[in-house]
């Protein structure tokens, strides 16, 4: 029986990549209850932490609607929001249009 070392190598990266981002989630929460992380990004990146994540959701939410058939609520489950209806409103505020107008003035939908 030989050792696929490739499949060892494939899942420490995987346990490391998880370990990493729990870490990261643990700093984050512990920065965000003391404030900390609001004051870094509204000094260097001159807009709040909410704003600057709801501003990636956004990003990430138009390149699903434009590159990929997922359905709305798919969309939202991935770009990281608590409901299709909380994700579409966001949309039009930020966007001034609904996702699914935003899909079809980039031919996703006939």
């Amino acid at each position: 029986q030989t050792h696929n070392s490739t499949g060892v190598c494939n899942a420490y990266n995987k346990y490391s990549e998880l370990l990493l981002k729990g870490l990261l989630y643990k700093l984050i929460i512990t920065c965000l209850r003391e404030r900390i992380l609001s004051k870094i990004f509204v000094t260097h990146l001159h807009t709040p932490f909410s704003t600057f994540v709801l501003n990636e959701k956004m990003a990430y939410s138009q390149k699903l609607l434009v590159h990929s058939k997922l359905s709305m609520m798919e969309i939202a489950i991935e770009a990281g929001f608590s409901s299709s209806s909380y994700f579409s409103d966001c949309f039009r505020r930020n966007t001034g249009m609904s996702p699914l107008q935003f899909r079809k003035e980039d031919g996703m939908v006939n």
